[in-house]
């Protein structure tokens, strides 16, 4: 969340359409939805190891936190 992270970001939002970036999983810690910061949104990626009950604290954390959800992947599900 620091300044220098957003201004990166800044300078590739500029630059191109569409900017990707690859996070740790949203179970890893209370704090990680600090890292959506400044994101238009997230694209969820389930590998189909991860619990309903999991699946649903993530949603529902990103929710609280104001983050949008673009949409949902599940492979291997």
């Amino acid at each position: 969340a620091s300044d220098r992270r957003h201004r990166f970001l800044a300078q590739l939002q500029a630059k191109f359409d569409t900017v990707l970036i690859d996070l740790p999983p949203l179970a890893v810690g209370a704090s990680t939805t600090v890292q959506f910061r400044g994101l238009d949104g997230v694209l969820v990626l389930v590998s189909g190891r991860e619990s309903e009950e999991t699946l649903r604290y993530a949603l529902e954390d990103l929710d609280r936190s104001g983050v949008m959800v673009l949409g949902v992947v599940m492979n291997r599900v």
